[in-house]
């Protein structure tokens, strides 16, 4: 009987010999596991640490902010309230759910082509501002007031640059000494200064008095010939000639001298406005002036009606309705030009900054042309816009900076799946050591029970030998 207990009993420690030596294997396994996870989160975490995101900043990096969809395509500060474009490879604009609803009015498959004018822009500004869609009409009439004010006044600018450069194109001294000297410009009489005193007053009865120049004007020219044509002024002025020129110095001269000095203290070295006051028109005998003066009075008309219509036209909305409204026509002009497409995923700014770093998608500037002409076909160089496109770490405005909300996010990550895993690890130390210490103590009891079942068996072969 003790035999067959003891049997049992040696079958018994050692199935449970072989249970723990599985569990054994198990908990290893596991703690391999835990090893593999480790190693993949400490490798998340050194990902973290070197990723990289987009931020925006209007004071040359000093300071950023989050970069987002509403930061370069929604009207505020950090744009200046100038759309930067958010477009795709193809040009397209890049679209989220708001805009995309706005966007089909124009163009329903997003394809470049669109009009943005007429109701359509009405209804769209309106629904984006809040401004009745009546205040744009009011809006619209006096602003085409304004382009009709201003197309008069254009014209008027124009007469007058026309009038100028007809007048003024020819005009030299020799002009004046024809038309005012004429019976001067041939005369060889020798001038010294013992004779040129007796010209003053024939030179003076020439130009002074005979309704070509105003008041002052004549003053000057009098004072000119009395310099001129005084004893000490020609004395200074043959002290700088040769011989031969004194010698030979004609009354024709004397002429073409005195009219290259009125004209140059008349229009200050040949001002194409002073000009005009000195000038004679030979075909009617009358001066320009009166002329000149009366496009002057029409351009003055003009731009005083200018000024009023943009009075009128600056009081049907106010500065943020203003900068709200030409916003929004620039942004829509080129959503109808270029056309669009829509991604949701803009409204996140980490897809968003990853979009840009990757340069999936690119950032694009307008800049308002001042030579557009609305009444001329678009085209060419007569564009609203002009455009200019790159990627986003050439923008002013972007910064490729360290990301350390990833960065923050990620240790904290690190840290708390660290401790489960260091949790999970000691729990499976312990119950190895558990495990071997029972399997240390099983095995001995093995030991002692093959020692007493040896024993006997030796025992009862030497009773029945």
């Amino acid at each position: 009987m003790g035999m067959d207990a003891s049997q049992v009993r040696l079958l018994g420690l050692t199935a449970r010999k072989n249970d723990i030596g599985r569990e054994l294997q198990h908990l290893s396994n596991n703690k391999q596991i835990l090893t593999r996870e480790m190693q993949k989160v400490s490798k998340d975490y050194q990902n973290a640490l070197s990723s990289k995101t987009i931020m925006w900043s209007n004071n040359k990096g000093l300071t950023y902010t989050d970069i987002t969809y509403g930061t370069l395509m929604r009207p505020g500060a950090a744009n200046n309230n100038n759309p930067v474009l958010l477009t795709d490879a193809a040009g397209k604009i890049v679209l989220d759910e708001k805009y995309k609803q706005y966007a089909e009015m124009l163009s329903p498959d997003g394809n470049p082509g669109g009009k943005w004018n007429g109701d359509t822009r009405l209804q769209i500004l309106s629904a984006l501002t809040g401004i009745p869609v009546e205040q744009f009409e009011t809006g619209d009439a006096t602003a085409k007031d304004v382009t009709d004010k201003k197309r008069t006044l254009d014209e008027a600018e124009k007469a007058i640059t026309d009038f100028k450069k007809d007048k003024t194109q020819d005009f030299k001294a020799k002009d004046l000494v024809h038309t005012f000297l004429s019976s001067y410009e041939n005369d060889s009489t020798l001038i010294n200064a013992s004779n040129i005193a007796s010209y003053a007053s024939k030179f003076e009865a020439a130009l002074i008095r005979k309704n070509y120049f105003s008041t002052e004007a004549e003053e000057k020219i009098k004072n000119i010939i009395d310099q001129d044509i005084s004893e000490t002024g020609f004395n200074a002025k043959m002290n700088k000639k040769s011989d031969d020129e004194k010698n030979s110095y004609k009354l024709s001269d004397l002429a073409n001298d005195i009219a290259k000095n009125i004209i140059s203290t008349l229009t200050g070295n040949d001002a194409e406005d002073a000009k005009l006051n000195v000038m004679y028109d030979n075909r009617t005998g009358q001066g320009t002036k009166s002329e000149y003066d009366a496009l002057v009075a029409a351009r003055d008309a003009a731009q005083k009606e200018y000024d009023s219509a943009v009075g009128v036209d600056a009081q049907v909305f106010n500065g943020t309705q203003d900068l709200q409204i030409q916003f929004y026509d620039r942004l829509f002009e080129a959503i109808a030009e270029f056309g669009w497409v829509n991604d949701n995923g803009v409204e996140d700014s980490e897809y968003l900054s990853q979009m840009l770093q990757n340069n999936s998608y690119y950032v694009t500037t307008m800049t308002k042309n001042d030579m557009y002409d609305s009444t001329q076909p678009k085209g060419g160089k007569n564009n609203p816009f002009y455009y200019d496109t790159d990627i986003a770490s050439n923008f002013d405005n972007m910064y490729i900076v360290n990301n350390t909300a990833a960065r923050d996010e990620a240790l904290a990550k690190y840290e708390y799946e660290k401790s489960l895993i260091n949790s999970k690890e000691q729990k499976i130390d312990t119950r190895i050591k558990d495990f071997e210490t029972e399997q240390a103590a099983i095995q001995k009891m093995i030991e002692t029970d093959k020692t007493f079942i040896n024993d006997n068996i030796d025992r009862t072969f030497g009773i029945f030998a």
